[in-house]
């Protein structure tokens, strides 16, 4: 797994025109990626959208990343801007 193909939500929204990690995670949920209570669902983890992370300095703790292409193609298949650079 490619440490840059996953990412957190907020790293994802920045990419996208007035996008916020909130309206991105609503998004997910929409679609039944997130669960109300704002976990990843078996059908984010399964299909790879998602995948769970161990933090290296605090074993116990595990969080979701998102993964990037994935998810900025289904925000973009919802008409979502990504944010054009001058680079």
């Amino acid at each position: 797994m490619d440490e840059n193909e996953y990412t957190n939500m907020k790293e994802i929204a920045n990419l996208f025109v007035d996008a916020t990690s909130h309206k991105v995670g609503r998004e997910l949920r929409d679609c039944g990626y997130r669960d109300d209570q704002g976990r990843a669902t078996q059908k984010a983890l399964g299909s790879g959208m998602a995948v769970l992370r161990r933090d290296p300095e605090h074993p116990q703790w595990v969080a979701v990343v998102w993964n990037r292409a994935k998810v900025c193609e289904l925000l973009q298949d919802f008409g979502w801007m990504k944010v054009q650079n001058d680079e």
